[in-house]
């Protein structure tokens, strides 16, 4: 398991230092963003249909942690937005949760068709407020709303969740 940690994590530095080099418009600002959630949720699938228009279907477990960045122009700023997509298996907690540090926002993504996923919510953002701070942004994601058929949560219920939360959006 260390093996796999280290190897994943020496990736994601030497990822992480590409794009710095492929990245070279001028910011203003730079905001670290995280993406958590239970496993297969489809935080890998967002991060790719934001940072590269993608979809994979068969894409695979995130190990450790991945991550992209994104240069946005903002009321006259340029804010360059680090994102990066953590791994949502139990086995990758402790290592995940050291990547929530100084992070200014999180998107806390549960799938619609699994109500385990949305059950764990509660779980996660404590995680994030208790490492990163009472302070950090949070946004729930409900994922693959295009399975309508196999929706388990409810929009009313994803609302009352969201709304239980006094600085969620």
């Amino acid at each position: 398991m260390q093996e796999i940690y280290e190897k994943e994590s020496k990736e994601s530095h030497e990822k992480q230092k590409e794009l710095r080099e492929k990245d070279k418009e001028p910011y203003d600002y730079v905001s670290k963003v995280i993406l958590v959630g239970e496993s297969s949720v489809g935080k890998t699938n967002i991060l790719s249909m934001y940072s590269k228009g993608e979809f994979n279907a068969s894409s695979k477990s995130t190990l450790g942690v991945e991550f992209t960045s994104k240069t946005l122009f903002v009321k006259d700023i340029n804010l360059k937005m680090q994102i990066w997509d953590t791994a949502g298996q139990e086995r990758f907690r402790a290592v995940t949760n050291s990547f929530y540090k100084n992070s200014s926002g999180a998107f806390v993504v549960f799938d619609l068709t699994r109500f385990s996923s949305f059950n764990a919510i509660d779980t996660w953002i404590k995680d994030l407020k208790e490492t990163a701070g009472e302070k950090i942004i949070i946004i729930l994601i409900g994922n693959k709303s295009d399975l309508e058929d196999h929706r388990a949560v409810t929009t009313e219920e994803a609302k009352m969740k969201a709304s239980s939360y006094s600085k969620l959006i």
